[in-house]
């Protein structure tokens, strides 16, 4: 079993947007992160750095069902 103890940090969180560019500016110019180097991937998107983490942002129909989902590892 995994406890809170374990838990050392956070990589990323991916989060969908209808508009990259946009929430590209809004990430940079109003929260201060900064883009960095995206993988090709098939669909339009963004990573962020905030710190040691990192926030990627996917321009993807949402992804309900799951079947519907990203793949990611």
């Amino acid at each position: 079993m995994v406890t809170s103890s374990n838990i050392i940090g956070i990589h990323h969180v991916s989060l969908i947007v209808s508009d990259t560019d946009r929430s590209v500016r809004f990430y940079t110019d109003i929260l201060g992160l900064t883009q960095t180097a995206r993988p090709v991937l098939p669909f339009p998107g963004a990573w962020l750095q905030a710190g040691s983490q990192q926030i990627h942002l996917l321009e993807v129909e949402n992804p309900d069902p799951v079947a519907g989902r990203p793949a990611h590892g």
